[in-house]
């Protein structure tokens, strides 16, 4: 059932004043220390995945259903999709079936804001392309701000973004998130994997000194978006940017390790260092429900300023 009046889905970091992201958090964290949630009861969310997914999926559906909501999973095979349905057809053919919420991954870069335009459903953007991830950010900031004590510790922090920055739409909604909250944020990678466009006040390297840094958060290479021609060298990239534990023995103890997952050991970060008492890894995926049920509370309130 849908509510009344024009809502704003979440589809960039940049729908979200610094005001919504702080009131984001907070529920959040509220909602993760037991805080009754809203009840959505007997309201349909349909979870259209375009694209493979594990964390994002699950957690959504866990959210949505911790709000009452029926949580409907659109599953693209066997869909009229591969008879040759336009999706811009499928997602009419889904809003008829009356949800007050879509959640869209996809390869396609901006199909979230489509859905919403097509359909007049609030929509949500779990993953587009190349382009944002901004609830996994929201999630990430929550996680800190869980560890540090407060969003004031999060101003001055020195944040490296390391890895396949080219290719990662968590970094863009990161990088602007984490600005948001006063955290000073580098890209550290091989040249190869730097975006090609600026982003203002970041700083880029081409060394990982883990010293530098309170956030190590490290990226997956993600091969499956690299375009013809694009090659990796494991044994050189290991060497230079993996969070290795010879680079790991000089971390302190108040620096924090986190990814997004799902992650490759022995790629961007060895296997024993994901549970090291440094590592937020394992409470990113547990702080992404409550993060993902305060998001559809705000969005099905209409509270996104847009």
């Amino acid at each position: 059932m849908n509510l009344p009046g024009r809502r704003l889905g979440l589809h960039s970091s940049t729908n979200l004043s610094s005001e919504n992201l702080k009131s984001l958090i907070n529920r959040s964290l509220e909602l993760s220390r037991g805080a009754d949630p809203r009840s959505f009861s007997g309201r349909n969310a349909i979870l259209a995945f375009f694209e493979s997914s594990t964390r994002t999926k699950v957690s959504f559906e866990v959210a949505a259903t911790q709000l009452g909501m029926v949580a409907i999973n659109f599953d693209i095979t066997g869909s009229s999709l591969s008879k040759g349905e336009s999706i811009k057809d499928t997602a009419e053919t889904l809003a008829s079936y009356d949800p007050s919420l879509f959640v869209v991954r996809s390869k396609e870069s901006g199909l979230s804001q489509l859905f919403e335009d097509w359909t007049s459903v609030p929509t949500i953007n779990a993953g587009d392309g190349e382009h944002e991830h901004p609830t996994q950010a929201i999630l990430d900031l929550t996680t800190l701000v869980e560890r540090f004590g407060s969003l004031d510790a999060l101003e001055g922090l020195q944040m490296a973004i390391v890895g396949d920055v080219l290719h990662s739409r968590v970094a863009r909604s990161l990088v602007q998130l984490a600005s948001t909250c006063g955290i000073e944020v580098s890209f550290v990678g091989p040249e190869s994997m730097m975006p090609k466009y600026i982003f203002p006040n970041v700083v880029r390297h081409s060394s990982f000194e883990v010293e530098r840094y309170d956030v190590l958060y490290m990226l997956r290479i993600q091969r499956e978006r690299f375009s013809e021609g694009e090659s990796l060298e494991v044994n050189k990239y290991r060497s230079r940017f993996s969070l290795t534990k010879e680079r790991a023995s000089h971390i302190r103890r108040d620096q924090v390790v986190m990814h997004p997952g799902p992650v490759f050991p022995g790629m961007e970060i060895d296997a024993p260092l994901i549970d090291i008492d440094n590592s937020l890894i394992r409470r990113q995926t547990e702080v992404s429900i409550f993060a993902r049920m305060a998001i559809i509370e705000a969005v099905l309130e209409g509270s996104i300023d847009g």
